[in-house]
């Protein structure tokens, strides 16, 4: 949302806001507007969009307004997947950061390569699955990451949320994928594929304390080596996914390694935040069991002992993937929960982080002393994990050594 307003304010469009975290809701913020924009979190209920129904000011959802604005630029490139659009989306932005592009991220980037407003070039932007919300958009290049299931307050099972998937291939003119959803996807013309035999894929791979280097092959020809400062198997595949849409756009195998070699991360993307006497301090966006898994198995590079501060997110995500839940989180040596965030939903009956913490067996933290506390047990050769989608990022805000 931040974003969008952005790029409406530098078309000359004014505009105001609120949320709800920080001066709340009022029908007295849409006075005067031209046009209420809303994101799919809000209820039909909301106080502000009854107000605006009753002066019968135009509605917009978010998703519907981005894809009109995408509808203005020549070459539009839309990030699709369960995991890793804000990572993909900023390595696509920093390697065409010599062209001038738009870019529309949901995270903030280290360095270049996160949303900026370019030229009418090129727009480069997350494509979010929720309530279908990337069928708004018709891209010039659509990628698919990954596939699993999640907001299951909207989807009912992985048909349902497959059946949006492809209703999003067919709005692309040409598909990046990864190589495993190929044969889920009907869409059969204008397919490049990435991953273990791909199209694009890595051989060589090397991990440093920093970066990745790895060979990129097209069709088991050498493309070029690469260099990319993040951790762990997965940005692997995103680096893949992001050199197959550059090379399809027509850059050349220097204009991408120089861009991708740019890249300096995305803030709460396995960000290391303090490395001292208390261990490494990483601070994670992960809130779906397959994301904690691949955090958990980036830390592991790093450490053998590895410690999650977990904070659900949502009720309904963490009751219909408990059972995931457990698994994913008993791969860490010690892990610790909060209390549920419960972001747009009403609470759950029988659902919670105490109950989920019996499973793993995990800590149930239900105070801020607790949680320091929890993290400065850390020793100087471990790497704790502060991991979730709501709040937390606070307690990986600190200067540990002196809190």
């Amino acid at each position: 949302m931040q974003q969008l307003m952005s790029i409406l304010e530098y078309q000359g469009i004014m505009v105001s806001g609120s949320d709800l975290t920080l001066h709340g809701h009022n029908k007295k913020n849409v006075s005067g507007a031209d046009a209420v924009v809303y994101t799919s979190a809000i209820s039909a209920d909301n106080v502000e969009l009854l107000e605006a129904n009753q002066k019968k000011i135009p509605i917009i959802e978010r998703s519907k307004l981005l894809g009109q604005i995408s509808q203005s630029y020549n070459k539009v490139v839309a990030v699709a997947g369960a995991h890793g659009k804000t990572t993909t989306t900023t390595m696509i932005g920093s390697i065409l950061h010599g062209r001038n592009p738009t870019i529309h991220v949901g995270g903030d980037a280290i360095g270049s390569g996160g949303g900026k407003i370019g030229s009418k070039n090129y727009f480069v932007t997350e494509a979010c699955e929720y309530k279908r919300n990337f069928l708004y958009l018709q891209p010039n290049i659509g990628v698919l990451l990954n596939f699993a299931l999640d907001h299951t307050d909207y989807y009912n099972d992985e048909e349902d949320l497959w059946d949006a998937y492809n209703g999003f291939a067919d709005k692309s003119q040409h598909l990046v994928l990864a190589h495993n959803l190929k044969d889920k996807i009907n869409k059969d013309v204008h397919v490049t594929t990435f991953g273990n035999h791909g199209d694009f894929n890595a051989k060589n791979i090397i991990f440093d304390s920093e970066s990745l280097i790895f060979d990129c092959f097209i069709k088991e020809q050498l493309f070029g080596r690469f260099v990319v400062k993040a951790h762990g198997m997965h940005n692997i595949d995103n680096a893949l996914a992001s050199i197959a849409v550059c090379k399809t756009l027509g850059l050349e195998y220097a204009e991408i390694m120089h861009g991708l070699k740019k890249f300096a991360g995305v803030k709460r993307r396995f960000e290391i935040v303090y490395h001292g006497k208390f261990g490494t301090i990483v601070s994670d966006y992960a809130h779906h069991p397959d994301e904690i898994v691949a955090s958990i198995n980036t830390a592991r590079q790093i450490s053998k002992n590895v410690r999650v501060v977990f904070e659900p997110h949502t009720y309904s995500r963490t009751a219909s993937l408990q059972s995931k839940f457990v698994k994913a989180l008993q791969l860490a040596d010690s892990v610790a929960l909060l209390p549920i965030y419960a972001a747009r939903e009403q609470r759950i009956k029988g659902v919670s982080s105490k109950q989920l913490s019996k499973l793993i067996p995990a800590q149930y933290l239900d105070s801020d002393d607790a949680v320091y506390k929890f993290i400065k047990n850390g020793l100087s050769d471990s790497v704790t994990i502060i991991m979730g989608a709501g709040t937390i990022d606070k307690y990986a805000r600190v200067n540990f050594d002196t809190h």
